[in-house]
């Protein structure tokens, strides 16, 4: 399970280490700049990030555990906003190598758009599109209660009855935690 980088990161895995990946939910990412909603392509040709597009608490929470601190927070988004005006840049018709049953989650005001979601589940061999109404990118931490039991409510591979031990099995072999490790992303695991 991946949210927004972490999305990413699960594709990544599930593209090249198919073996790991049991099944895949990947919320709240596009595959490449292009699926972006117009006024998030258009925020991606500033050179750099707006700073009211992040959370405050994202800095708070990465000082928290950053080895670097606090003050490093602001290394960490140039380096990102760089990579999210290039990135990431899979292709659709790459989709059609996953073979684990996948769960596409976007929010109605998230930054790719409805219609690259739509072909996201056509071009992957067993997926299912579910569109949250009324959240955006921070889906997650927005709607918890809300959004979780779309992925846990029965999708290609996700157990119906959201157990939890099928869910800590599909999480563990859906990523490779040492690719994780070596990337800043948002990976959220079923515990």
């Amino acid at each position: 399970m991946g949210w927004s980088d972490g999305a990413t990161v699960g594709l990544l895995v599930a593209l090249r280490r198919p073996d790991f990946v049991h099944c895949l939910v990947y919320i709240g990412q596009q595959l490449n700049p292009e699926a972006l909603r117009p006024q998030a392509r258009a925020m991606t040709a500033r050179e750099t990030m707006p700073s009211e597009r992040l959370p405050p608490m994202l800095k708070d929470l990465y000082g928290a555990v950053s080895p670097d601190g606090p003050g490093h927070w602001d290394v960490v988004v140039e380096k990102l906003w760089r990579r999210y005006r290039t990135e990431p840049n899979i292709l659709l018709g790459e989709l059609a190598a996953v073979t684990a049953p996948t769960l596409v989650v976007l929010a109605e005001h998230d930054f790719p758009t409805p219609e690259h979601g739509e072909a996201m589940q056509q071009a992957l061999p067993d997926a299912r599109l579910e569109v949250v109404p009324g959240a955006s990118h921070g889906l997650p931490m927005e709607q918890p209660g809300r959004s979780s039991p779309v992925w846990s409510s029965g999708s290609s591979g996700i157990p119906p009855d959201g157990s939890a031990p099928a869910r800590r099995r599909c999480a563990r072999r859906a990523l490779d935690l040492s690719v994780c490790r070596a990337q800043t992303n948002h990976v959220a695991l079923a515990q």
